[in-house]
């Protein structure tokens, strides 16, 4: 077999030219489609050097960018090698050229991702380092005060040790919440929930709910941009953001006036609340989205309140910002939400819900008292339950998993508590066995975990319903008289 070389060259992956002694091009491959006689500038130093050693070279890079030249042979990342040829015909170096711009785009986009994972990594670090700082000073206070509140006798002393303790625990429990949706908006899992929202209703009710903290000397006014206005949103975490707006508000204005409102702009609608408080410095108002960052040092709260309602906001497709003179001036912090979400409308459930509501808990009066049965690892949040419903239900405490089952064998309980973590059987699995077994007794899950995925997979084990810690006494006896319902 005849092996042409022309149709060898010619057919590799890559270009391969001649050059003589006066820099010239006098061959090129069907690869290189070259058409030019001048060598580029990134070679013309290593083929003169060839030429000067009668010797080749390895591992010259090239690029038609950085060339500049309108018919470069090269391509966007290139990988040259050359050899000195010497012949009866005359001297010449044999050029290669091989297209590493695929590797050279790989190679970027790992250099991107080890950057932004140590980013990641750092941003991690500083974000433990942060919560653990926010943690220890109420804890500091709760620890200290609840000592105190154990060695006196003082009414007026107690109770306001007690007002130290609850504050200060109201911090951690925000503290845990931020730092819940702060993970939850990085993984993309927060809820949003799209239905039909009256924004002047809206409006006013926030308005009401600030009004009620401010002090005597502060007026909350409300601004409608339109006599009615019906938006498709995400209630709830609007909700979320204009709370966060007015708490700041209330904070920083002792006394003044505090407008909560909106207007209309084309497609948008733009939603501000505006104070006379203490205002912002201009060099400080660049950092105030920025995760951890206090405008003053004896701020309450970690700073993940304004990053979250950022994150919240651009999700809903819209821009947050702030506008202040200075400090001593006031603020106004304002957001913005399309007018027509490209989101599904979800059913508002609100408006199918059983009129009236039955009477609470603690105000039956039982022939007998239901059973309770309470699965609890931990001693003081079991005393926090007997406190609450000692009066209302017989009690009976299992300390893990394994007991839960057993007692509830025994007892057949009217209702069970099931804390979620527990040491050796924990609730899912006292839970599976307790359902094995034909009961049918409601069991409410109450676990420190509170993401979605994790209400979702205990709602798929056999719970009747689910509640966080820390609880909310409310939303506990509503879960429980729920339960308790004739049918449930």
């Amino acid at each position: 077999m005849t092996i042409n070389l022309e149709t060898v060259l010619n057919n590799l992956p890559g270009c391969v030219i001649a050059v003589d002694e006066n820099l010239l091009m006098f061959y090129s491959n069907q690869e290189s489609g070259c058409r030019q006689k001048v060598v580029e500038p990134s070679l013309k130093y290593a083929i003169e050097r060839a030429f000067n050693e009668k010797s080749g070279f390895d591992g010259i890079e090239v690029s038609a960018k950085r060339d500049a030249c309108a018919e470069s042979i090269f391509p966007e990342y290139g990988y040259a090698s050359g050899r000195y040829v010497e012949t009866e015909a005359g001297r010449f170096v044999v050029v290669v050229v091989f297209d590493i711009t695929p590797l050279h785009r790989h190679t970027e986009k790992i250099e991107k991702a080890l950057d932004k994972a140590e980013n990641a990594s750092a941003l991690k670090s500083s974000c433990l380092q942060n919560i653990s700082h926010e943690l220890r000073s109420p804890l500091n206070a709760i620890i200290g005060f609840s000592r105190l509140l154990t060695e006196t006798s003082d009414k007026s002393r107690q109770s306001k040790y007690a007002g130290i303790i609850d504050t200060n625990s109201q911090l951690i429990l925000r503290l845990a919440d931020d730092v819940l949706d702060m993970a939850k908006a990085d993984s993309g899992n927060m809820q949003y929930e799209y239905r039909k929202m009256d924004v002047n209703a809206f409006i006013k009710s926030m308005a009401d709910m600030a009004e009620m903290k401010t002090s005597p000397d502060t007026i909350v006014n409300c601004m409608f941009g339109r006599s009615e206005l019906t938006l498709t949103t995400a209630p709830e975490r609007l909700s979320q953001v204009m709370m966060n707006l007015l708490n700041n508000a209330v904070k920083y204005t002792a006394s003044g006036n505090i407008t909560v409102g909106y207007d209309v702009h084309g497609d948008e609608v733009r939603f501000y609340v505006k104070d006379t408080g203490t205002g912002i410095a201009p060099e400080k108002q660049k950092h105030v989205f920025k995760r951890f960052w206090r405008d003053r040092n004896d701020d309450f709260g970690a700073g993940l309140g304004l990053p979250i309602c950022k994150d919240i906001i651009e999700h809903l497709g819209g821009h947050i910002g702030l506008k202040s003179a200075g400090e001593g001036q006031g603020c106004t912090f304002w957001f913005t939400v399309p007018t027509h979400t490209p989101y599904v409308e979800t059913a508002d459930t609100t408006e199918t819900e059983e009129a009236g509501t039955s009477e609470d808990l603690c105000d039956e009066e039982p022939q007998e008292r239901p059973t309770l049965l309470i699965a609890e690892d931990n001693e003081g949040n079991y005393m926090l339950y007997e406190a609450l419903f000692g009066e209302d239900f017989k009690i009976i405490h299992a300390w893990n998993g394994q007991e839960a089952v057993e007692l509830a064998s025994k007892y057949d309980p009217d209702l069970i508590l099931m804390d979620i973590s527990m040491p050796g059987m924990d609730g899912h699995e006292a839970t599976r066995l307790i359902r094995e077994s034909g009961s049918r007794t409601p069991i409410i899950a109450v676990t420190a975990y509170a993401f979605s995925s994790d209400k979702e997979q205990i709602m798929d084990e056999g719970f009747n319903a689910y509640i966080s810690k820390p609880i909310n006494e409310e939303e506990l006896l509503a879960a429980m008289e729920k339960c308790l319902e004739p049918g449930e």
